[in-house]
């Protein structure tokens, strides 16, 4: 079974590489490069980005599929009830490889720049302009070409890196254009002018590709009837519940 939801955590931060989480009031002063997991694949991203990612994929789909429309209609509430049934699940899993993923991106980190460098990124990233982009992307992200990719090819096959990039893409400049005229100017300097920036936007195919590894894309065999039991089970009692409404 696809994995939508984990496709973005630090991908739309990659494109125009200044996505950022909520900076720790304390970092690892000693250790700039878990300094920058912590601002660009915080637990807040992590949490953030999920729900996000979930809701997208269960509405793309819904809008997608007559026969769910035509179901959902029937009996309201199908399409939530399923996400909220298996949302533990694949929460858990989420997580599960979080913890990878974050541990691979200091090691990225720590291969690609120097211990200044990733000083600098990190505070600039844990700035307010950071954070007032870090508010801007979640408010203006797009998904649109990951959910069509997964629902044309049924969660059969990997999302593509393609459609991650449009995304990103899409999404970075989304949330360019939402700040004000003097933090795109500020952001676009950081990345035409600095040392960090430079070197942080020459990371990108790499960090791309750390993000569309097949690690990150699968459910385990454990997850995937963990994942059908629960949909099936909440569709069974929904489904009941509301033909008996029916029929009284």
């Amino acid at each position: 079974m696809q994995k939508l939801q984990k496709t973005l955590s630090l991908g739309l931060a990659c494109v125009a590489l200044t996505w950022t989480g909520p900076a720790l009031a304390d970092g690892p002063a000693d250790d700039p490069y878990q300094a920058m997991v912590e601002v660009f694949a915080s637990d807040t991203m992590r949490d953030r980005a999920f729900d996000t990612i979930i809701e997208s994929a269960f509405r793309g789909a819904l809008e997608a599929d007559p026969e769910l429309q035509a179901l959902e209609i029937e009996c309201p509430g199908l399409a939530s009830g399923l996400e909220n049934a298996v949302r533990p699940i694949m929460k858990q899993s989420y997580n599960n490889d979080y913890v990878t993923y974050r541990q691979d991106l200091r090691v990225l980190f720590a291969e690609e720049m120097t211990r200044e460098h990733a000083a600098q990124a990190a505070a600039f990233f844990g700035s307010d302009l950071g954070q007032r982009f870090f508010d801007a992307v979640f408010a203006n992200q797009s998904l649109d070409n990951m959910v069509a990719e997964a629902v044309a090819t049924e969660g059969e096959e990997d999302i593509s890196e393609n459609a991650m990039r449009k995304d990103m893409n899409r999404t970075a400049i989304r949330a360019l254009m939402a700040m004000e005229p003097v933090d795109r100017q500020e952001i676009a300097r950081v990345f035409e002018s600095e040392e960090w920036g430079k070197s942080l936007a020459m990371m990108r195919p790499k960090m791309d590709a750390l993000l569309a590894d097949p690690r990150f894309q699968d459910f385990t065999p454990e997850e995937d009837v963990a994942i059908d039991l629960a949909s099936t089970q909440f569709a069974e009692a929904h489904f009941s519940a509301c033909f008996a409404e029916d029929a009284g």
